[in-house]
């Protein structure tokens, strides 16, 4: 094979990205240099669709003039609490919240829209949907973003949502096979390792991947977790028995394969990112990660033709990923016969996130109505894990829901409140007619659930809105009317605002069939 054949398949392997709103010289000498074939957007990259559309453009003719490819421009637009467009309007509800409204088809036209919009801006690839099981409540990286706690309801809304994303113009990225949501760590910090056998996966955590590969996933993304029972010694990303014999043999996977990131701590700090990469590929993946520094994918196409020259890459098994990836993007070269326009798109996506509202449970008397002195208490929305958006808003839920109500009082605490904290607050309420409290991971933060209990107490009427994990509202005291509302956002807060004025109702079912009994 010729020096630039074999430089060009290795640059089709990886992916990078950049931190700012635009390419920078390094970035482009790399692309260039090494004919990396594959971007990577984050938030921090974009200001709006406009611009979006704009960068877009210009980084597919960087890639076309180094290597005479179209690039895959990827982007991780879950929903919800990742989601990486500006414009609210334009960002899908997460995962569970689609699940907590409850019909396939709503589902597969909310992925629809979602791809409409990325397609019209010149991104061909979307990092989702999860097909993670929310089957550890306690994972700081999963709740929302999982469609449930089951198979059945995974695969049922995960897959619709799948379907629906290719059939806008988007290739869709599954993930993060076999199935972190069973872990208890985040990777992006750490290694997490589960201890689930072959036969446990078999019958829980790898039924929606192996239906999903069965309805045409267009690509899976592999975990940085460590199976121990599968492989004691890799994680996911690393592992051949993993990726070869058991998402290529086993589950029946042709698509495409990709890693994490390969900056994460789980593979950063237990390997190294460039030896990491290099494991991965040689074990079978076709697309490795590095999101956020370009060095990276530099250092790691040198390790791999180094590797070549050396006589230690499986050229055959190059030259057929290579392949693959050229024909899965050939295939997003033709654009849909039809796509709903964007201001249908819209439409629709605020419609599903008023939909997915959920009264978990209301007190005997129905929803307290907020009365003449309603006291709005929460914290401000924060970084739980790295998968999110940096906070670049600043605005709070008691702030933003007392100028929608247009009376009471706001009330912000830190996200962990202590003791003192708690008590200061709980002195401040003698005259409120209802208490209103927006948690947000207070599962994981149990101050916040210290300060509702303390403040449930006091015999005033209380609503708990969760504004990320339902499992907030586990166990709360039966007086306490329970409201899970999906993310921290305004449209989220505004459709609150308009459920607790009476003007709207909450239709969404909790699509958890092992939550908790609540009084428990």
């Amino acid at each position: 094979m010729d020096e630039g054949t074999l430089c060009r398949q290795i640059g089709q392997r990886l992916v990078t990205g950049f931190p700012g709103r635009e390419p920078d010289r390094e970035f482009v000498e790399i692309i260039k240099t090494y004919q990396i074939g594959n971007i990577i957007l984050f938030r921090h990259n974009i200001e709006s669709e406009e611009q979006l559309t704009g960068l877009c453009a210009r980084l597919r003719r960087i890639v076309l003039d180094a290597c005479g490819i179209e690039p895959f421009i990827m982007i991780d637009q879950e929903g919800g609490m990742v989601s990486r467009l500006p414009d609210e309007g334009c960002n899908p509800p997460g995962a569970m919240a689609v699940a907590a409204a409850g019909d396939e088809g709503d589902a597969r036209r909310t992925g629809l829209a979602a791809a409409a919009i990325l397609r019209r801006c010149g991104v061909n690839m979307n990092l989702a949907p999860v097909l993670d099981i929310s089957s550890n409540p306690d994972h700081p990286g999963n709740g929302v973003r999982s469609f449930g706690d089951t198979a059945e309801t995974v695969s049922r809304y995960g897959i619709a949502e799948m379907l629906g994303m290719q059939e806008g113009g988007i290739a869709a990225c599954v993930k993060h096979f076999p199935g972190c949501g069973a872990a208890e760590k985040d990777s992006h910090l750490t290694l997490p390792r589960i201890g689930l056998t072959l036969e446990e996966l078999e019958a829980r955590e790898l039924r929606p991947f192996r239906e999903a590969a069965a309805k045409g996933a267009e690509a899976v993304m592999v975990s940085h977790c460590l199976f121990s029972r599968i492989d004691p010694r890799l994680p996911a990303t690393m592992s051949p028995q993993v990726i070869r014999d058991l998402l290529r043999d086993r589950v029946g996977c042709r698509g495409l394969l990709l890693s994490d990131c390969m900056e994460m701590g789980a593979i950063a700090e237990h390997f190294g990112v460039v030896e990491g990469a290099a494991a991965s590929l040689k074990a079978g993946m076709d697309i490795v990660m590095t999101s956020h520094q370009a060095g990276y994918a530099a250092r790691i196409a040198q390790r791999m033709l180094e590797e070549a020259r050396a006589g230690c890459l499986d050229l055959r098994e190059l030259e057929e990923s290579a392949g693959r990836i050229m024909a899965a993007k050939n295939r997003r070269r033709t654009p849909p016969d039809l796509l709903p326009d964007r201001s249908a798109c819209r439409q629709w996506l605020h419609d599903m996130k008023e939909r997915s509202l959920t009264l978990v449970r209301a007190p005997e008397g129905g929803v307290p109505p907020l009365g003449d002195c309603p006291v709005f208490i929460g914290c401000r929305d924060y970084r739980n894990t790295l998968a999110e958006n940096r906070r670049e808003e600043e605005f709070s839920f008691a702030g933003l829901l007392r100028e929608q109500a247009g009376r009471g009082t706001a009330v912000v605490i830190s996200h962990n409140p202590g003791p003192e904290e708690i008590a200061r607050v709980a002195s401040r309420l003698p005259q409120a007619s209802c208490l209103v409290f927006g948690s947000c991971n207070a599962h994981l933060y149990r101050g916040q659930l210290d300060m509702i209990h303390m403040l449930a107490a006091k015999g005033i009427p209380m609503i708990v809105a969760a504004l990320r994990d339902p499992y907030d509202l586990r166990g709360l005291p039966e007086e306490v009317c329970c409201v899970a509302a999906w993310e921290y956002t305004r449209t989220a807060c505004g459709i609150l605002s308009r459920f607790l004025a009476g003007t709207l109702s909450a239709g969404g079912k909790l699509p958890l069939r092992n939550f908790q009994n609540l009084n428990s």
